[in-house]
């Protein structure tokens, strides 16, 4: 029998202040987690999903967001940023009591051009641990592009969830480092989006991965084609090449009943 019992307990503020038509909002903030230690620990049984890899927190996370608000715009926060830490207690497996420094923030320069920037800053080692860069521009209705670099240190582990601290919380920074789970890599991302008609796409994705710690570099990209035939046949056909192998497949989906818009799309990346 695995029992564990997690509690939260939150608080928050907010300031702002007008300046003409704009409205800036300060909302510093924090939230403490705990969680018991499970009543059959980790090497006393399987562990076969997240679930089954409880173990004790106590961290609290505490930071100050900023908002940047616009009357009568179409995007009416087009700037954000969040600077937050987090500071743990009881956890001698991670080295600092606060570890790191994040900053994640996000400005539209103009409606149809977006910046992205996070920074995590490691305090204990002195040096960047993950760094990401995104630049996103729609240059008309039919033509849309994104450019992104990510750089993530040794330090910075390979989780579905960065801020789940489960996995540091119960193994050794020592040993984290001697595993596959610290992956140092620099990772340069494009997507490009072209509309030929109305009913004919075109999308390239291109994944460029260097630096890298246990591998050597590598380069990824994928084709991607769309068709809408008589307003409700939705085809596409892609061609991937990847590390290890190349992919192709087809796909054909029945739409709605009535013609839809033309197709539409904001690059993101895979």
């Amino acid at each position: 029998l695995l029992a564990s019992c997690e509690g939260n307990f939150e608080t928050h503020f907010r300031l702002f202040r007008l300046f003409g038509p704009f409205k800036h909002v300060v909302e510093p903030y924090a939230r403490y987690t705990y969680a018991t230690t499970p009543t059959s620990l980790i090497p006393n049984h399987y562990v076969f999903s997240s679930e089954d890899a409880y173990t004790h927190l106590s961290y609290l996370r505490f930071g100050m967001r900023n908002f940047l608000h616009t009357k009568g715009a179409c995007n009416n926060r087009p700037f954000a940023c969040d600077l937050f830490a987090y500071a743990f207690f009881s956890t001698p497996t991670i080295v600092g009591s606060v570890p790191r420094l994040y900053t994640d923030l996000s400005w539209h320069v103009r409606p149809d051009v977006t910046t992205q920037v996070r920074l995590s800053w490691n305090l204990s080692h002195n040096q960047v641990d993950h760094f990401r860069s995104r630049l996103a521009m729609t240059v008309s209705e039919d033509f849309a592009f994104s450019l992104e670099f990510r750089y993530r240190s040794a330090f910075e582990y390979l989780k579905a969830d960065p801020f789940n601290w489960v996995l540091d919380s119960f193994k050794q920074e020592s040993d984290l480092l001697k595993s596959r789970l610290s992956d140092r890599r620099c990772t340069v991302l494009t997507d490009c989006f072209l509309r030929i008609t109305p009913t004919i796409a075109i999308q390239l994705e291109t994944h460029h991965g260097f630096k890298r710690r246990h591998a050597a570099p590598y380069n990824e990209a994928k084709i991607t084609f769309y068709k809408i035939f008589r307003c409700r046949w939705h085809f596409s056909i892609f061609f991937e090449h990847l590390e290890i192998d190349n992919r192709c497949g087809v796909h054909l989906k029945l739409g709605p009943g009535k013609c839809p818009k033309p197709l539409g799309h904001t690059p993101t990346v895979w």
